[in-house]
């Protein structure tokens, strides 16, 4: 069974995944970067460049975004065009646009401009046989193209029909909201990872979704104050119904220190983990690679050397593999396990790694032992490491900016919540704090500080020590 726990803090929004009982997977949602990327604007061109086969349109932000021309586009200043953005804006580079809108469902990924359907590549040949007749049972053939995403691999022909409508029926009301107006601007916001995590598991095994209570809009006065307000149970009630009943509303907004997701999440915010039976590993990322490095510490074993070599080796494999996941390493991965003598072993071991990494499809490759013992591992990233944000490593403390102001709101919150102010005193709260990781905290969070004080109505003082 598997349980989804949400936070939505002043900084950031996150999920975890924890499947019987344990921490598979965390998302973070930093509401102070740049979102935009999939969101779908109504825009204006306002200058072509003929020369570079590109213009600038005007989608309603501060500058106007940047696009290429496909060779026979006719395009003029002036035009309405419904586009999307494909990149955000980095250094001195705009917003990059293309018109070749895509919409994401369940399923499948719909792209009306284009006429191609192909299939996710960890999808097997199999079910990539079997998907191509549902679709052409669909008789979604020759004039819509669609990406058939890898979870369309156990859905059947009414899931596949359902998801196709409501994408097709999606994109007709985005073309009439494109033409209600003349003016540049947002018509539908993309799904962020946390809403589109959700629609992916709300399956038997889910037990229970926990989030805010006052996340709720409803809660709220019925008002979404923003385009990034998340009503969670909204999402559930639009995909299926028959979950509401596992959505769990918690009245502390701690939620990640309430269901024990913190205390889980220090195994991957530390390079050395310890197992129960005293062995460990400690993980060392440089830029070239990063290195796994495997040690028995205090487990006694056997009297037989080999067998407690093998029993420290195959005991830390799922472990390693859970690491490798959850941290989302990437690159050339390097782990130096205890020397085995036995070839057989080496290759046993090699067999249960592919096992434990086998949930990541194509994205990890183990490659075996090398001449001197090691085992090499190759992965492509699938997407940002949460590392980088709670880890600064400007600072030698490594605390960054976003776990300092987290632990400032959960310090809020145990106030608050757990009765240490009393109703007839000041609602103010003292935080001693390290004078580095004050200064730190100043210059990256200050404004954040400022929404911590407003939400939870308290005036928080810093003293420096």
């Amino acid at each position: 069974m598997k349980r989804i726990i949400i936070e939505d803090f002043c900084n950031a929004r996150k999920l975890a995944l924890l499947e019987e009982d344990k921490l598979t997977k965390l998302i973070i949602e930093d509401k102070f970067k740049d979102g935009l990327v999939g969101n779908i604007y109504r825009g204006r061109v306002h200058k072509v460049v003929k020369g570079m086969d590109a213009c600038f349109v005007d989608i309603g932000l501060e500058e106007p975004a940047y696009m290429k021309i496909k060779r026979g586009q006719s395009t003029y200043v002036g035009d309405l065009i419904l586009v999307q953005i494909s990149k955000s804006a980095k250094g001195d580079k705009r917003v990059s646009l293309t018109r070749e809108v895509s919409i994401q469902g369940r399923y499948m990924v719909y792209i009306p401009s284009n006429d191609k359907i192909s299939y996710s590549n960890k999808l097997t040949k199999s079910q990539v046989l079997d998907l191509k007749a549902k679709i052409e049972e669909l008789g979604v053939t020759g004039n819509r193209g669609l990406i058939v995403r890898t979870e369309a691999g156990l859905a059947c022909i009414d899931d596949l029909k359902d998801d196709f409508n409501i994408l097709r029926d999606s994109y007709e009301r985005l073309e009439e909201s494109f033409k209600s107006s003349l003016s540049p601007g947002l018509i539908k916001r993309a799904k962020g990872q946390i809403e589109t995590f959700i629609g992916y598991n709300l399956d038997k095994d889910l037990e229970a979704i926990v989030y805010p209570q006052d996340m709720d809009v409803d809660f709220n006065n019925g008002a979404a104050e923003s385009l990034d307000k998340l009503d969670i149970r909204a999402i559930v009630k639009s995909i299926d119904r028959s979950y509401l009943g596992r959505l769990v509303r918690d009245k502390n907004p701690a939620t990640f220190s309430n269901h024990g997701v913190n205390a889980r999440l220090t195994s991957y915010l530390s390079n050395k983990i310890r197992l129960r039976n005293g062995s460990y590993i400690v993980i060392d990322k440089t830029e070239a690679m990063t290195v796994i490095d495997v040690n028995s510490g205090r487990y006694i074993g056997s009297a037989n050397y080999a067998n407690t070599v093998i029993d420290v080796n195959m005991g830390l494999v799922d472990e390693i593999a859970r690491q490798i996941l959850m941290r989302d390493l990437s690159g050339i991965i390097i782990v130096d396990f205890i020397d085995m003598k036995s070839e057989k072993d080496r290759e046993d071991l090699v067999r249960k790694m592919n096992r434990a990494l086998g949930a990541d499809g194509k994205n990890t490759k183990v490659h075996g032992f090398t001449r001197l013992g090691l085992l090499e591992i190759s992965r492509r990233r699938s997407q940002d490491s949460f590392e980088s944000y709670y880890y600064s490593h400007e600072s030698r403390d490594y605390y960054s900016a976003n776990r300092l102001v987290d632990l400032v709101e959960e310090e809020a919150i145990s106030h608050i919540y757990h009765d240490l102010i009393k109703d007839d005193e000041e609602k103010s709260l003292v935080i001693e704090i390290e004078a580095g990781r004050y200064k730190r905290l100043m210059a990256e969070k200050k404004e954040v500080i400022g929404q911590i004080e407003d939400k939870y109505g308290l005036v928080i003082e810093f003293r420096t020590v």
